[in-house]
């Protein structure tokens, strides 16, 4: 019984890790400027929430106060599209193509990121915007954990 136990855990162990890769250096951030070269106002917002909450939770990285930190992030929203995607035979569009470039630059290093994703046009553009932010802090983490 003792035995097969300790065989779950090692395996449920060896899940858990294969799910995170590399390990980070820096492990707390201040979040330092979020620039906005798109033609979005509001995406400094949505990306600001994003990465607040993106970050400690799939990060596993705290954001701190810029004196507490032992490093800083910035970030710069490079260009930001929505485009027609898909029709129907009618000549409705059925989906939006959203895509996102923002470098991160961390430890001294930039790191761009350009997010592409199809949403269905019934969703609407504050919805896809949050989604595309979101998935774009995440594949922002993974470089970053790819780097160490």
């Amino acid at each position: 019984m003792s035995i097969s136990i300790l065989t779950v855990s090692l395996f449920l162990t060896g899940c858990v890790y294969s799910f995170m890769k590399g390990t980070l250096s820096v492990k707390e951030y201040s979040l330092g400027e979020i620039a906005n070269n798109s033609l979005n106002a509001e995406l400094k917002l949505i990306l600001y929430d994003a990465l607040s909450k993106q970050i400690p939770q799939y990060g596993n990285i705290q954001l701190k106060e810029s004196e507490e930190a032992k490093d800083t992030l910035s970030v710069e929203i490079k260009d930001y599209h929505r485009k027609e995607d898909a029709y129907d035979a009618a000549g409705n569009i059925l989906s939006y193509r959203y895509s996102l470039s923002i470098d991160y630059i961390a430890s001294n290093k930039r790191f761009p990121v350009n997010a592409v994703k199809s949403f269905n046009s019934s969703l609407g553009e504050a919805e896809c915007k949050d989604s595309i932010s979101n998935e774009s802090v995440k594949q922002f983490i993974d470089k970053l954990r790819g780097d160490f």
